[in-house]
């Protein structure tokens, strides 16, 4: 079984962020959706044994990582960006044909600061997740895939202080 920890959004909430990965010791992957890069940079000492993936997003200016990535895991494509270049703020069709066309069963975005999960129990459609945003309401995703299945969920870091 693999475990990804899916962060968005931190807007400067590092203490949130440190407080998540101590709540979380047994990811596996860190996947790091966007607005917040300088922040995701200074924590990737702190996780030097996990492997990070990263993009940036519509705050992170002069940010080095790219906008949008693939990655395999146990069986399942996923497609991950910030999402502000698919509007995913108005409407999440386009979105969801963006992840279809790159081929992936889950398209993971940001952007929103709302945690989703939509389309789970349609399998003609990619399942779309957005883990809510660490700095604005402490939220963030954890997956769980397991030769070709998938379980998400959301989780808040604990304690109220940034």
């Amino acid at each position: 079984m693999t475990k990804l920890v899916i962060v968005s959004d931190i807007h400067g909430a590092i203490g949130r962020l440190k407080r998540m990965l101590e709540q979380e010791p047994d990811l596996d992957y860190l996947i790091f959706l966007g607005d917040g890069e300088r922040d995701m940079n200074q924590i990737k000492d702190l996780v030097p044994q996990r492997k990070v993936y990263s993009v940036r997003g519509n705050c992170d200016y002069l940010g080095e990582s790219p906008l949008e990535g693939l990655a395999a895991f146990d069986g399942v494509l996923f497609f991950y960006t910030h999402g502000h270049s698919y509007r995913v703020k108005y409407d999440l069709d386009y979105f969801t044909s963006v992840v279809q066309s790159r081929g992936a069963d889950v398209g993971l975005f940001g952007h929103t600061h709302t945690p989703l999960v939509m389309n789970e129990e349609f399998h003609d459609l990619p399942t779309l997740f957005n883990p809510g945003s660490l700095g604005f309401g402490a939220s963030y995703g954890v997956i769980l895939c397991d030769k070709g299945k998938v379980s998400f969920s959301h989780r808040h870091v604990k304690g109220s202080y940034l």
